[in-house]
């Protein structure tokens, strides 16, 4: 069966199952940006689906960006964690602590720009790239 993808606002898309072949033609012929694509072509994973191209594929680049709002995400949740760590840490005279703790933010920090990131080519290297800091 076939799907119509056509894109929307901020180069999203949204993927539409016609009724009928003519409802298919009617709205292939209303809309700019659009294609018809088997529904088996489309992408199996919706992590992804605003990085998704009219003809099925998926725009790497838009992808990587979605993947470093996940990492935020989790990191923003780790960084509290460690802030708390960190402070209890200062307060007990542990600097040594303190000082490891606040190497791990850092590494949080820098995590959504890793060079690892940057040299993925497909989604599945982008999916791989979970660094252990931010397990658990």
């Amino acid at each position: 069966m076939s799907r119509v993808i056509l894109k929307i606002e901020n180069d999203s898309v949204v993927v539409i199952v016609p009724t009928s072949i003519d409802n298919e033609k009617d709205i292939l012929k209303s809309c700019i940006d659009c294609s018809t694509i088997e529904s088996s072509r489309l992408q199996k994973d919706r992590i992804f689906r605003n990085a998704w191209n009219i003809n099925g594929s998926v725009n790497i680049e838009k992808a990587k960006e979605i993947w470093k709002n996940k990492i935020r995400t989790t990191r923003d949740k780790r960084l509290q964690e460690l802030d708390i760590k960190w402070m209890k840490a200062l307060e007990r005279g542990e600097t040594k602590l303190a000082s490891s703790i606040a190497s791990d933010k850092q590494t949080l920090r820098d995590m959504p720009d890793r060079e690892e990131l940057q040299n993925c080519k497909t989604v599945d290297e982008i999916k791989a790239f979970w660094p252990d800091i931010l397990k658990g």
